[in-house]
């Protein structure tokens, strides 16, 4: 957070340049910065935000992350092995990457089809390489 209050107060630089990519457990961990760059300036938003298979439970999270950024997208797939196999030996509940409909958030919403929960897995899948 220090490092990215110093990029921010260097003339030039704005929220607006940052772009955050979270994969799975790496969704909880945007949210705690987002929250803490908010401390004191309620109106942060970073340029974009991409989630990529988010392993938590509650639209809550994903919408707070979501929140402070305009462009926004989810990715998500069904078939997700990983995901699937958290639900079960957690005894959770569904986890929003492996949702089975979409999650009502301001988002593009993309659903792939693979089974493989690496971001490469997500990346072939949607853009064919």
């Amino acid at each position: 957070v220090d490092v990215v209050r110093t990029f921010l107060g260097t003339p030039g630089n704005d929220p607006s340049m940052i772009q955050i990519v979270a994969h799975s457990n790496g969704n909880p961990t945007a949210k705690y910065f987002l929250d803490l760059m908010a401390k004191g300036k309620p109106d942060f938003k970073v340029g974009s935000v991409v989630l990529v298979a988010p392993n938590v439970a509650n639209t809550s999270t994903v919408e707070s992350i979501f929140s402070r950024s305009d462009s926004n997208i989810l990715m998500q797939s069904n078939r997700d092995f990983a995901l699937r196999l958290a639900r079960i030996l957690t005894g959770a509940s569904e986890r929003i990457g492996a949702f089975q409909r979409e999650v009502k958030s301001p988002a593009k919403f993309i659903q792939t089809k693979q089974r493989g929960h690496g971001i490469q897995s997500y990346r072939k899948a949607h853009c064919g390489y």
